[in-house]
């Protein structure tokens, strides 16, 4: 009975994007309750505002992906294909909120519906998806994001490559997936620093030990401070550098042990 009220309310012309005491249309609380027969009616009228946002700063589709309402999600993309590519006032569309959350259920909806994989952040950082997948540390999302497309050697606003954002973090499993499908594992960042500068310097002994053993690293490359990673050992020495040097000194037989900061870390730890 009811769908039948809102129909004819809607037939003789009633305004569809009146808003509640929370500025919810009545798409928003369709959506909510999964009231499909609703949904498919409103959506349906010419005059329906996709664009309106509640007080919590949710559009339709956001709402929809927020309830797990993914028919009514792909029924917006099919009225209006750009839905999922809005951005919120902190410069992030759905797919960056969603990796941010480490959403996988939302990430595959958002790539099923195929959203730009390579869209940056609107803010100073410029990141692009996959940077905000290897800080998370999942390494699912950031196999699911390559295999949809999404491109290994983009750089933020520092020209760090995913790579770097995932050394710095600590994620080693994703720094092996990123190294498994090929990224450049000596790119430079702003500062010159390849990955393994930053994985030393943050003291993470599980990232280095992928860097040196699965891949060929210059693990001697100088950064525009002139420091090489065990320079950086030395200067930001962690409880585990002994061991980092070790792996160090394991990997790469040749390195001089004469050399003074190798000295310094031996003779310190």
């Amino acid at each position: 009975m009811f769908f039948f009220d809102l129909q004819t309310l809607v037939e003789h012309g009633a305004n569809i994007n009146s808003r509640d005491a929370e500025n919810k249309t009545p798409l928003h609380i369709a959506i909510e309750n999964q009231h499909d027969a609703i949904i498919s009616l409103l959506l349906r009228v010419p005059e329906i505002d996709l664009s309106l946002r509640d007080k919590s700063g949710l559009s339709p589709f956001a709402t929809a992906l927020t309830f797990r309402n993914n028919k009514a999600a792909q029924a917006i993309l099919d009225k209006l294909p750009t839905a999922a590519e809005q951005f919120d006032t902190k410069g992030q569309n759905f797919l960056h909120t969603a990796l941010k959350k480490g959403d996988l259920e939302s990430v595959l909806f958002l790539l099923s519906v195929h959203v730009d994989v390579n869209s940056r952040v609107q803010d100073s950082t410029m990141s692009p998806p996959l940077h905000l997948a290897a800080r998370n540390g999942n390494e699912t999302l950031v196999r699911s994001l390559l295999l949809a497309g999404a491109r290994l050697e983009d750089t933020d606003a520092h020209k760090r490559t995913a790579l770097h954002v995932a050394s710095e973090a600590g994620n080693a499993t994703v720094v092996l997936a990123l190294l498994q499908n090929h990224t450049n594992f000596d790119a430079m960042d702003c500062n010159g620093d390849n990955a393994l500068h930053i994985a030393v310097r943050e003291g993470h002994l599980n990232v280095v030990r992928e860097l040196l053993t699965q891949s060929t690293i210059n693990a001697e490359a100088v950064n525009i401070k002139g420091r090489n990673p065990l320079h950086e050992l030395c200067q930001y020495g962690k409880e585990n550098s002994a061991a980092i040097c070790e792996l160090f000194l394991e990997t790469m037989p040749q390195y001089p042990i004469d050399k003074t900061d190798l000295n310094v870390i031996i003779h310190n730890y």
